[in-house]
């Protein structure tokens, strides 16, 4: 999981960017505050379930035939409560469909963790 572009609260730049995970598979993007981890589904959520909570950035998107997937961070269009602040840090997954691996049938990214700048 990495994020390309501008890491300011007023940049129209920032994607975020999966990679390795199976191709055409289904996923979405979630954001929240930093956590140690916690076991769900095949991997670790590295975001905290507690409040603010576990805020997800519809629409699901379906993994290209290199299991890459990326998606632009709309700053004007992130869920309710889940506003980016200048000077906020916040993780962010890719959570997805993963069929083919015994039990689950679901995982995650690893997480980059983001501390955004003022615009």
């Amino acid at each position: 999981m990495s994020i390309e572009g501008g890491l300011t609260i007023d940049s129209t730049d920032t994607f975020l960017l999966a990679e390795q995970t199976p191709p055409r598979t289904w996923g979405l993007f979630v954001y929240g505050v930093p956590s140690s981890g916690l076991a769900v589904g095949n991997g670790t959520l590295c975001i905290s379930p507690f409040a603010p909570g576990i805020f997800r950035l519809p629409p699901a998107l379906q993994t290209d035939a290199l299991g890459v997937a990326r998606r632009r961070l709309d700053h004007g269009a992130l869920p309710a409560g889940g506003a980016i602040a200048a000077g906020s840090t916040w993780a962010f997954q890719f959570w997805f469909r993963d069929a083919a691996a015994p039990g689950a049938g679901s995982d995650l990214t690893d997480a980059v963790r983001v501390t955004f700048c003022g615009g």
